[in-house]
């Protein structure tokens, strides 16, 4: 997706030879300042932009876990795959913010030193030097000492722009996409920023008026004491303040994707500054990158992505016989299944796997109780591990009290009714004898073919004493239909869910 991001920026910039018009209006501190805040702006929504998708993926990952312990056989499988997919995508995408984060945070920190700079060239120019109250004095005939401080009252260095105001107004927004270069002005040149500053000596008789440029040598002579010599302090702003260095970011003929080659060895500010320069680069160029998620997911794309047909056809005995699951030429069928199941559409999808998921009821113990939650009210490390641990607890139990009480073995009693002999039967071994065909990507009871006696009936209304044969059990006082591989299944999902996700 980041390259698709890179090649229309290049391709923009190639067609329009674009630049960052603002940048170039850069010509005193205050918009270098405000340069520098707009693109620490830009950045930090970036960042932003990106841990809120990654975190929005990883609220799936939970959501499909959880939500696949309320499901059937057939819904279990799909939001497995889901599962199992978010899981990679979260891993992945996990290492990109990583990396964007620590490239946005390197380029803040210095350009926050930069502003930091100007804000204190900006606070020293609001002084100006002025007369000691005491502290003058002679120390020979020939010398006097003049005591001097700074006080307030001092000239503002420019204009300094406010949180709605603008370096051009007719272009207020950058375009950081196509910074090539800007010029920043280095700490060791901002002295030469602060306001001409004079000292006026008053009280003198005999001077020569009319000098404006001359040593104070010159200017002095012939002045002598008439009376009640003071000084007095003054500050004028310098009409231009611009002492920047021109810093380089992109490469002109590749922005967005590559940065400027710097000079092979600078030294003092002039190295911070291409280091900064170098870091704005990377930042951007990082920042623009998109995380990848599974917002946008529906039947038609998820039938096409490698890691989602095959974990349904592992997960299903129906598509075992399947070797290429995401070869739609050759599983026509079982791609059809897929974007059936998924819905082709992003908005069903998200209501079926998003909005209806997170309102699914499940049972969780997280201390002597069981109680039950939505989803999406289950969003503690405490609360998804409850829920976790006690349907796999339910699972062993189960498991347990079917291998003690039930003495009669498989063979000797074969309960199996027309529909649990067709369901999850592979291809090849859905017989039309056991009343089954395979339609739309699983076996079914063949049309016409009267179904057998459901487990489910033969279950209901037995009593606890009754309630022992194969494939039954004990729930809320119910006698229930117990099906073991459901549970197996869930067992091994439980496995991969504790070693993938960290609570």
């Amino acid at each position: 997706m980041s390259s698709i991001i890179y090649l229309a920026a290049t391709m923009m910039s190639l067609a329009l030879g674009a630049k960052d018009q603002v940048a170039a209006k850069v010509t005193d501190v205050c918009k270098e300042k405000k340069y520098l805040q707009q693109l620490a702006g830009r950045l930090t929504a970036e960042i932003s932009k990106q841990e809120g998708d990654l975190s929005s993926l990883e609220t799936d990952l939970r959501l499909w876990k959880l939500a696949a312990v309320k499901q059937d056989k057939c819904q279990w499988r799909l939001y497995t795959a889901l599962f199992f997919k978010a899981t990679s995508l979260h891993l992945e995408q996990a290492q990109k913010v990583k990396n964007t984060r620590t490239k946005i945070g390197h380029a803040l920190q210095l350009t926050e030193r930069h502003v930091g700079a100007i804000n204190a060239i900006q606070e020293l120019a609001r002084t100006k030097v002025t007369e000691r109250a005491s502290k003058h004095g002679t120390n020979v005939a020939t010398k006097i000492n003049i005591a001097l401080e700074r006080t307030t009252g001092g000239a503002q260095l420019c204009k300094p722009l406010g949180e709605h105001e603008n370096i051009d107004d007719d272009k207020p927004t950058p375009d950081f996409n196509f910074l090539d270069t800007i010029k920043l002005t280095a700490t060791s040149m901002m002295h030469k920023l602060m306001p001409d500053e004079t000292l006026t000596l008053t009280g003198d008789s005999g001077c020569s008026p009319g000098q404006t440029n001359a040593p104070f040598a010159t200017a002095i002579n012939g002045c002598s004491n008439a009376s009640g010599h003071a000084i007095a302090a003054t500050a004028t702003a310098k009409a231009k303040i611009d002492h920047g260095t021109t810093v380089k970011v992109f490469n002109q003929e590749k922005q967005m994707q590559e940065c400027a080659t710097q000079p092979s060895e600078p030294n003092g500010e002039t190295a911070f500054l291409t280091k900064l320069g170098k870091a704005i680069c990377e930042a951007l160029i990082t920042g623009a990158e998109t995380v990848e998620t599974l917002s946008d997911a529906n039947g038609n794309k998820l039938s096409g992505d490698d890691l989602i047909p095959n974990a349904v056809r592992n997960c299903g005995a129906a598509f075992s016989n399947i070797d290429k699951p995401s070869d739609s030429a050759s599983n026509k069928e079982f791609v059809n299944y897929l974007k059936t199941r998924y819905s082709d559409t992003t908005k069903v999808f998200k209501q079926t796997f998003g909005t209806n998921a997170g309102t699914t009821h499940v049972a969780l113990r997280p201390a002597d109780k069981t109680d039950n939650k939505p989803i999406n009210q289950t969003t503690t490390p405490e609360q998804q591990a409850a829920v976790l641990s006690n349907s796999e607890g339910e699972r062993i139990k189960n498991e347990v009290e079917s291998e003690k009480e039930n003495t009669v073995t498989a063979s000797a009693v074969d309960f199996k009714t027309t529909e649990e002999k067709c369901e999850d039967k592979p291809h090849g071994e859905c017989k039309e004898e056991d009343g089954c065909e395979f339609k739309v990507g699983e076996c079914k009871v063949k049309e016409g073919v009267k179904a057998e006696e459901k487990k489910e009936e033969r279950c209901a209304g037995k009593g606890e004493k009754e309630c022992k044969a194969p494939g039954c059990k004990l729930e809320d006082e119910m006698c229930k239909c117990f099906s073991i591989m459901v549970k197996e299944h869930f067992a091994m999902m439980v496995s991969a869910f504790m070693s993938l996700v960290a609570f």
